[in-house]
């Protein structure tokens, strides 16, 4: 064996013995490693939850507080908007109102007119009926007295008295 074959054989021997001592080396220092690195990773995934969970708390409170406010601005806007419109509703309705009363004190002024009118005419008719009654009455007496009752005639003026003494026109008294 030549020593340039050994020398080769040597090299060799040493890169497959330092080859295997960092195979070796690396895969303890790994497994060394990993307990630290899944170490590690249970300590970040714990931070993420616990980051995740204030995220969901935070928004929560977010959608909470937008809530509250989203009413409380509705709840203005609404009462806002209820205060116009019963301020259109007055200002639209007011006129009517007045004009319905005026329409009221009109009806009612017709009303006692036309009441007063009727209490008017009712008089004047019971005055003609008063007047009807007392000329027919009158007419019935002057046709008593042109038929021939003295006394009746008396009443009417006219002449009371008989052929022999001629006609008397005095008017007789029958009170």
């Amino acid at each position: 064996m030549t020593p340039e074959f050994l020398y080769l054989l040597y090299l060799l021997a040493g890169l497959v013995i330092g080859g295997l001592s960092v195979w070796l080396f690396s895969k303890f220092y790994h497994a060394a490693n990993q307990g630290a690195i899944l170490e590690k990773n249970k300590q970040l995934e714990n931070q993420l939850i616990n980051q995740q969970a204030d995220f969901q708390k935070l928004q929560q409170q977010s959608q909470s507080t937008f809530e509250n406010l989203a009413n409380r601005i509705l709840d203005e806007k609404s009462t806002r908007f209820s205060l116009q419109n019963q301020q259109q509703i007055q200002g639209i309705l007011q006129p009517l109102k007045e004009r319905i009363k005026e329409f009221e004190e009109n009806i009612d002024k017709k009303f006692f007119e036309d009441a007063k009118e009727k209490l008017s005419l009712k008089i004047a008719i019971d005055q003609l009926r008063d007047l009807n009654t007392q000329l027919s009455d009158d007419a019935n007496r002057l046709v008593l007295a042109l038929k021939g009752d003295n006394k009746t005639q008396g009443d009417w003026g006219i002449p009371i008295g008989n052929a022999q003494n001629g006609p008397d026109w005095k008017r007789i008294s029958t009170t």
